[in-house]
């Protein structure tokens, strides 16, 4: 919605597209905690234990640990 993951992905390549993509995806972390605070209070939508499983699937999928099962180290 705000065309920031297609303006990253046009510096693929370049020098500083690592640190880019790092700091969209945590920008994307911070939006989403965002729309779940909103939510919550709005609509009263959380159940207990759905923020842990939303870290836990955030830290599973997460660069680092991507990086440390494809190359071993981070």
């Amino acid at each position: 919605m705000l065309g920031l993951s297609a303006r990253v992905k046009s510096l693929r390549g370049k020098r500083d597209y690592n640190q880019l993509s790092v700091r969209l995806e945590l920008h994307a972390d911070d939006l989403a905690g965002l729309w779940a605070n909103r939510a919550q209070r709005q609509f009263n939508i959380l159940e207990c234990g759905d923020i842990e499983a939303g870290i836990g699937a955030a830290s599973a999928a997460g660069d680092d640990t991507i990086q440390k099962q494809s190359q071993g180290y981070i």
